[in-house]
C-alpha cells in the first residue's frame, strides 16, 4: 500500500489558486478606477471615460452653450469618442498582472490538484480493499 498524497499539497494548490484569482480580481478593480480625458470646443467640453466604459461629460465654460446645438453635440461626441479611444488604448496596455502567466499558473495548479486527487482516490481504494480483505480473513478463521 502506498503512503498516499500529502494533504498539505492539496491545500497549498488550492491556496495558490485562490491567490491567483484574487490577483486577477485586483487587476480588474485597478483597471476600473483608471480614467482618460479628452477636450473639445477649445477646452470648454471635457469628456472622461473609465476603462470599464463609464463616460461623463463636463461643460467647463458657459461659452460652450453659445454654440449651435448641432455643433455642441458634435463637440461632445468628439470628446467622448477621443476619451473612449484613449481608454481602450490604455486598457490594451500591459497591466501589472500578466494574464498569460496567471492562466498558466492556474492550469499548473489544476493539473497538480488532479494528480493529487487521483493519488488520494487510489490510496482510498487500496485502503478499502485492505479493510475488506482483513474482514473476510477474519470471518474465515474459526
Amino acid at each position: 500500500m502506498t503512503n498516499g498524497p500529502n494533504p498539505s499539497n492539496i491545500g497549498d494548490a488550492l491556496g495558490q489558486a485562490l491567490d491567483a484569482v484574487k490577483a486577477g480580481q485586483q487587476a480588474q478593480e485597478a483597471i476600473a478606477d483608471k480614467t482618460t480625458q479628452a477636450e473639445a470646443a477649445d477646452g470648454r467640453v471635457i469628456a472622461t471615460a473609465s476603462l470599464n466604459g463609464k463616460v461623463t461629460v463636463e461643460i467647463t465654460n458657459v461659452r460652450a452653450y453659445r454654440l449651435e446645438p448641432a455643433q455642441l453635440a458634435a463637440e461632445i461626441t468628439r470628446a467622448v469618442n477621443e476619451a473612449l479611444d484613449a481608454a481602450r488604448d490604455q486598457a490594451a496596455a500591459p497591466a501589472d498582472v500578466d494574464l498569460g502567466e496567471l492562466s498558466a499558473k492556474l492550469e499548473e495548479i489544476q493539473q497538480q490538484s488532479a494528480k493529487q486527487l487521483q493519488s488520494f482516490m487510489s490510496s482510498l481504494t487500496e485502503t478499502h480493499a485492505g479493510v475488506l480483505r482483513a474482514a473476510s480473513e477474519g470471518r474465515e478463521r474459526p
